[in-house]
């Protein structure tokens, strides 16, 4: 995972979407769409409520985890579960 990526994630998981942006211009209705499924991803991921985490995986998700294991959705969702 490179560094930009795992920065990313972390910002995702910890700071609520729905702040950034709140000292620029008004963000448009599609911006205000995406961090509200932004929050409700981290929620979700957050509150161990894999349910509703799986339902915003792609079905067809493929990556890897820290340790190089290779990860489609339901080993993610597995490994989540498992930790």
């Amino acid at each position: 995972m490179s560094r930009q990526f795992a920065w990313f994630l972390a910002v995702m998981m910890l700071l609520p979407m729905s702040v950034v942006g709140t000292d620029g211009p008004p963000l448009t209705t599609e911006q205000r769409d995406v961090l509200k499924v932004s929050d409700a991803w981290r929620d979700a991921f957050n509150h161990r409520d894999f349910e509703t985490f799986a339902q915003y995986v792609a079905d067809d998700f493929i990556g890897s985890a820290d340790d190089g294991i290779f990860l489609t959705k339901a080993r993610l969702l597995k490994r989540l579960a498992a930790h």
